[in-house]
């Protein structure tokens, strides 16, 4: 909703959304103070009385910068606006009652009571903490949801080095930290919103949780590895196992969700990501066709989520004892799936975003019981990480009050190869031959390829869907019966004996094309080729052309007697 006032000064917007997202956050909190000065309770008030009310307490409470004469004033005259003029001194009355008093508040004495008003969370979900943890601790984590931090971004390694991204965004008035053992990571503040970063816009890094991060590094993905991600939608950590496989190997990217596997393909065309293979189905639909295949698995696996209560207030509205039990069967069913998947040997990373043992100590003991093939290898736990609960010492807790992050559960887990025969290199490969792939490029992509662009020909796997051209490094298994609505990197298209690339190949390949054209940053011919629109007046050498921003590659065109035919995809397209 907010998105619809970015044509608002910075000021204006940024005042906005900080009313906005707090009065929702304290919510709780701001309910029970109302109830203390108001004869009409909250539940019984006028909705847009409410919603009025409730903002301005915000205001009264937490925000100092804001004088407390004004925040009644114009409430009263936002009452009046919207047609409640005859409840002008009601809405007056009861502002200037909290302004006199709301020091005085006395809060309930029942602790369960207390931190479930002063932090607006739900009591039944202290009182289910409380069975694991001690109040102060419960204390100290909903504190730290209610504290701002900062954001954090991982770069994409391909496309730009850390020391180039962080001049770019200083250079764009954003403060830059740099994360303390995360090299990829950054932490941002001070800047307007995202969107209206040029760096966002050009895909030089994901905004991604600390957390998140970390359990990818977890993963410990090497290159030419066999990589799955089995609840892989938006992306974030796909493009990260993507980025430590180089180009090599296979990286399948699963998710069940067919509106969010669409999220997942942009993120990973925007990534570059060449060895790629997208799947839309339950985890256990894969394992006729990847049994025993993979070296790595991981498990982002959905749970309850208390670990995003600061990030995500309706992550707390949709928690529910039905919701736990829910995500519990459906852990179980994954990690079912995953045994089926991974090789003798190989290692599967689980992971949750939730404190509740029930979803992550728990349940991997009792995956273990199940298969005592598997053992837990110990983690590696930088500061802020701690060992698992209840004895589980060689798994990690990240816990979101001592890390700029959100809470997570990780545990890595290895498949003994002792009493199983691992499949040979020669067993997988035979099960492609159902494909009509080649070893060697086309005639049209290779007489492209080499008018067009410097450096050898990749050297993979090339197949045809229709006129789309498609290209792998490593071949997959044989995917009948699966919905891929990816399969590897989409080269572009094969019509009439010639070949036209696809954005994909741009961002993929774009260093490697003879021509190229440069824009600064801040240039308003870049805004327009942003927004699709067809430039002139382009002093450069006819053809296909890879559009840069300095050195970083984030499309194509053809150009022709000056004018540039603008060839960014109409989906990837800002209004700027």
């Amino acid at each position: 909703v907010l998105t619809k006032y970015q044509y608002l000064e910075k000021r204006e917007r940024a005042f906005i959304t900080r009313v906005t997202e707090g009065t929702l956050e304290h919510m709780t909190e701001i309910d029970y103070i109302l109830d203390c000065f108001s004869k009409v309770k909250v539940k019984k008030m006028k909705p847009l009385i409410r919603a009025i009310l409730r903002s301005a307490v915000y205001q009264i409470k937490y925000m100092d910068s804001i004088p407390d004469h004004a925040v009644c004033s114009e409430s009263v005259k936002l009452a009046v606006k919207k047609g409640f003029s005859g409840l002008r001194g009601y809405v007056n009355g009861v502002l200037r009652s909290v302004v006199k008093g709301i020091d005085e508040v006395e809060y309930p004495s029942d602790p369960i009571k207390r931190l479930s008003v002063r932090y607006s969370c739900p009591e039944w979900i202290i009182r289910l903490w409380k069975e694991t943890y001690d109040l102060s601790l419960i204390e100290t984590m909903l504190k730290d949801f209610q504290t701002e931090k900062p954001t954090t971004i991982r770069r994409c390694r391909s496309r730009i080095t850390m020391e180039q991204l962080k001049k770019r965004l200083e250079e764009e008035h954003v403060l830059v930290e740099n994360h303390p053992y995360l090299k990829d990571a950054l932490l941002i503040s001070k800047y307007d919103y995202l969107e209206s970063l040029e760096t966002f816009r050009e895909g030089l890094f994901v905004v991604q949780d600390i957390s998140s991060m970390l359990v990818g590094e977890l993963a410990h993905v090497q290159a030419g590895a066999q990589v799955i991600d089995l609840c892989a939608a938006p992306g974030g950590k796909s493009t990260k196992l993507a980025a430590k496989l180089k180009g090599t190997g296979l990286l399948v990217a699963n998710d069940v969700s067919e509106e969010r596997v669409k999220a997942l393909i942009y993120n990973l065309e925007l990534a570059g990501v060449r060895n790629a293979v997208v799947t839309n189905e339950p985890p256990d639909r894969l394992w006729p066709n990847f049994s025993e295949y993979f070296d790595k698995i991981l498990i982002d696996a959905p749970c309850s989520g208390e670990g995003m209560f600061r990030k995500d207030a309706e992550a707390v509205k949709s928690w529910g004892k039905f919701k736990t039990e829910l995500c519990m069967k459906l852990q179980q069913e994954i990690l079912e799936a995953a045994h089926r998947l991974i090789k003798p040997g190989g290692r599967l990373l689980y992971s949750t975003c939730t404190f509740d043992p029930r979803e992550d100590e728990e349940m991997i003991r009792s995956f273990m019981s199940r298969h005592p093939e598997y053992f837990l290898v110990p983690l590696v736990k930088p500061g802020g990480v701690e060992d698992g609960l209840n004895g589980m010492r060689e798994a990690a807790r990240l816990w979101p009050h001592k890390l700029n992050g959100e809470g997570h559960f990780a545990a890595l887990l290895e498949k003994q190869s002792s009493e199983y025969e691992v499949r040979s290199e020669d067993s997988r490969v035979s099960k492609t031959q159902s494909y009509q792939i080649c070893r060697e490029a086309p005639a049209e992509f290779a007489a492209f390829w080499k008018k067009n662009l410097y450096g050898e020909i990749p050297e993979g796997f090339y197949y045809t869907a229709g006129s789309a051209l498609y290209y792998l490094p490593c071949l997959p298994p044989v995917l009948d019966g699966i919905k891929a609505p990816k399969i590897g990197l989409r080269l572009g298209d094969l019509n009439y004996g010639k070949f036209k690339p696809y954005q994909q190949f741009a961002t993929s390949y774009g260093e490697f094309f003879r021509r190229k054209i440069s824009f600064p940053w801040q240039d308003e011919a870049l805004k327009r080729y942003l927004r699709g629109e067809t430039l002139t007046g382009i002093e450069a050498e006819d053809g296909w052309s890879a559009i840069c921003v300095g050195r970083h590659v984030i499309g194509m065109g053809i150009l022709s007697g000056g004018t540039l035919k603008n060839l960014y995809p109409k989906g990837w397209r800002r209004m700027l």
